[in-house]
């Protein structure tokens, strides 16, 4: 899986004299494994009169979504079950 790289943002004021050339960085991607322990699915019965004249075609986004849903939630309720050790700032 793709994460897109986050990037900082410059202030360049208005009428500058140029005395501070413009900022470049650099984008990264990051690629991380994902897995899924399970076999999800999503299906929809159509009779022979659409599959032969409707666009079929539009309930590839939905199901996509529906999967895209499940596997969020299973993300999301394996990263809330979980006990985290976090130090946040410099507390000694």
């Amino acid at each position: 899986m793709k994460v897109e790289g986050i990037l900082p943002f410059h202030d360049y004021a208005w009428r500058n004299d140029h005395s501070n050339p413009i900022v470049f960085d650099e984008n990264a991607e990051r690629t991380i494994a994902v897995t899924s322990g399970g076999n999800e699915y999503s299906a929809v019965k159509l009779t022979d009169e659409q599959n032969d004249f409707d666009n079929w075609s539009k309930l590839l986004r939905p199901q996509s979504q529906a999967i895209a849903r499940c596997l969020q939630r299973r993300a999301v309720n394996l990263l809330t079950g979980q006990t985290f050790s976090a130090t946040i700032g410099n507390a000694q």
